[in-house]
């Protein structure tokens, strides 16, 4: 695998020429530091600002994939316009549409257990 800085140009040139983008992020560790206890990660105002502005544009998807909850990964973005996928991807939420994986809603209460 190459580091992504050492093959940016080409990257940038691709990026210039696509039609449409799709971002897929992580939020512990690429959006926010890694802490010693989940709770205390915070995205922080610059990165609000710049998935503000990529979400905001006509020609980029942002999503933001994450081990955590649903519920919790909202309420630390409380940011509109992004397809959000907690627990893996076993739920996501994009707008108005929510989508829970057939299986997992069967295992919720144990899960939670």
């Amino acid at each position: 695998m190459q580091y992504l800085f050492c093959a940016w140009a080409k990257l940038e040139k691709k990026l210039k020429q696509a039609k449409y983008i799709l971002l897929c992020l992580d939020f512990d560790g690429t959006l926010t530091p890694i802490k010693p206890k989940p709770a205390l990660a915070k995205l922080g105002a610059e990165r609000r600002l710049l998935l503000a502005g990529l979400v905001g544009s006509r020609d980029c998807l942002v999503a933001i994939i994450s081990g955590r909850s649903l519920k919790d990964l909202k309420s630390k973005i409380s940011l509109n316009g992004l397809v959000l996928a907690g627990n893996h991807g076993l739920e996501i939420s994009y707008g108005k549409k929510k989508f829970i994986y057939p299986q997992a809603k069967r295992y919720v209460l144990e899960i939670s257990r």
